[in-house]
C-alpha cells in the first residue's frame, strides 16, 4: 500500500483521525448548547418581576 503501510495500519490512522474530529464536533455542539442555555436564563432573569427573590434575602 501507501508509505508502505497495510490495510490495519491505514485503519488505525483512519480511526484516529475520524476521533479526534469527532469530538470536537462534540465538543463545539455542546459549547453552543451550554451558551444558549445560558443565554435563555439571563433573558428570563431580565423579563423577570425583578423583585428579590427568596434567594437574595
Amino acid at each position: 500500500m501507501v508509505f508502505g503501510l497495510g490495510w490495519p495500519e491505514w485503519l488505525t490512522i483512519i480511526g484516529l483521525v475520524g476521533g479526534l474530529f469527532l469530538t470536537f464536533y462534540v465538543m463545539v455542539r455542546g459549547a453552543r448548547a451550554y451558551e444558549r442555555a445560558r443565554e435563555r436564563r439571563e433573558q428570563q432573569a431580565i423579563e423577570g418581576d425583578g423583585g428579590i427573590r427568596k434567594d437574595d434575602e
